[in-house]
């Protein structure tokens, strides 16, 4: 968790869980970053330079044996600016 000047906040998070002892796990992440505008729109509407972040990510390994192993990878980012 983190936070700053023009509303910056920041939080993040990381979990693992192994389904099978040294054969199988999942690890779960997501991350959220947050910042209002600092420049005004003379044109009307929200002031510019905003942020508003989010990414969520999923990863699994399966090692069927000590010489394989398979990895899968997913990923979910938001970028509002």
């Amino acid at each position: 968790l983190g936070g700053g000047d023009n509303g910056y906040a920041r939080a993040m998070g990381v979990v693992n869980i192994p389904i099978a002892q040294d054969q199988f796990a999942i690890r779960l992440g997501a991350t959220r970053r947050e910042q209002d505008g600092f420049t005004a729109n003379t044109f009307g509407g929200d002031d510019l330079g905003g942020q508003q972040v989010t990414a969520y990510r999923i990863a699994s390994a399966w090692t069927p044996s000590e010489t394989l192993r398979f990895d899968l990878l997913l990923n979910q980012h938001e970028d509002d600016n």
